[in-house]
């Protein structure tokens, strides 16, 4: 199994429980619907990793997270995450009606940092994605 690190330590989460059009900049620029009701959906265990891999076949798109280790229905964690997508797939999924997996799950499509113990205010945290020293994203769990 993968693993993920919380204060220095490796855990092994058995998925990743994933908060759809979260983000509402990137809902408009995928000419989404903001939803009405959360959209839910998981990652395998296989999904985890710390290194991105990309592909020559595949346009990968990336969304950075804020993200939250939760064990016994208590928040114990928070540290950075990048939700890799295979965008083209998603997009003749979704014409379709069918699943997302495929686009959404497949091995290291969940990259991520350390975490670290979390025992503040959740709306304080803030995030911010670089690339090459330009800001391509940035939010807060307002």
């Amino acid at each position: 199994m993968n693993s993920i690190k919380f204060d220095g330590k490796d855990i092994y989460p058995s998925k990743i429980v994933c908060i759809g059009r979260n983000y509402v900049d990137h809902i408009k620029e995928l000419h989404n619907e903001v939803p009405k009701q959360p959209i839910i959906f998981i990652k395998p265990n296989s999904s985890i990793s710390n290194n991105i891999y990309s592909s020559k076949y595949d346009v990968i798109h990336y969304e950075g997270e804020i993200s939250f280790l939760i064990s016994s229905n208590k928040l114990k964690g928070v540290g950075f995450g990048l939700d890799l997508t295979k965008r083209e797939v998603q997009s003749n999924l979704k014409s379709k009606g069918l699943p997302w997996e495929r686009a959404k799950s497949f091995d290291g499509s969940a990259v991520f940092s350390d975490f670290i113990t979390f025992g503040g205010n959740i709306s304080d945290l803030r995030m911010e994605l670089y690339i090459n020293s330009s800001l391509v994203q940035k939010g807060g769990c307002d």
